[in-house]
């Protein structure tokens, strides 16, 4: 195990999963092992960044689901350089 993770490292994950495809709150916090609080926390940052968008899945029981921004895009791919550069 690497220990704990930073806040960049973090935020990389929820970018990452929302780079997936929309995800779910609870997918969100479930994948990156965070509090349903935390994540919403991180959540609503990455949203007021401009880095995440809430959309509607549509079909009957439409859900909320989080998907990543085109500005959202552009920090992923600047993390992941980052992480080669230092990993």
């Amino acid at each position: 195990m690497k220990g704990r993770r930073n806040r960049l490292e973090i935020i990389g994950e929820i970018l990452e999963l929302a780079g997936l495809g929309g995800m779910t709150k609870t997918g969100i916090a479930y994948k990156t092992n965070l509090g349903f609080g935390l994540a919403q926390k991180y959540i609503d940052e990455l949203m007021g960044r401009g880095l995440l968008e809430m959309k509607f899945n549509g079909g009957e029981s439409s859900r909320r689901v989080y998907c990543i921004t085109e500005e959202g895009r552009r920090v992923l791919r600047k993390l992941r350089e980052l992480r080669r550069m230092f990993c």
